[in-house]
């Protein structure tokens, strides 16, 4: 099963990255996954944003994410990656309450 492949960690979000990664790879982007040298690797970036989507690990993030808005000093990785992370986290729990009608017919 999917769990076990993943350590029982995160499997669902695990499984979310890895097909991100294959689709921005198959349109061309692996480049700017691999680049090499990079200290700021936008496949690490990519993995850790989606693997905040989790909710075993919400309140963790909670706590970074609130000292780095309390002013606590961070360094300019860990500020990257906790604003990512708040970003899809907001976009993930407004879905919900986004506007429906689209022009599509399932939709009204």
């Amino acid at each position: 099963p999917l769990a076990e492949l993943y350590d029982d960690k995160s499997p669902l979000e695990h499984l979310h990255c890895n097909l991100l990664m294959k689709t921005l790879k198959h349109q061309g982007f692996g480049p700017l996954l691999d680049a090499p040298n990079d200290p700021y690797p936008f496949r690490k970036l990519l993995h850790e944003t989606v693997l905040a989507t989790d909710m075993r690990i919400h309140f963790e993030f909670l706590v970074k994410f609130e000292r780095l808005l309390a002013g606590n000093e961070v360094d300019s990785w860990t500020k990257r990656v906790l604003v990512c992370q708040a970003i899809i986290k907001w976009a993930d729990i407004s879905n919900p309450v986004r506007r429906r009608s689209l022009g599509h017919p399932h939709f009204v």
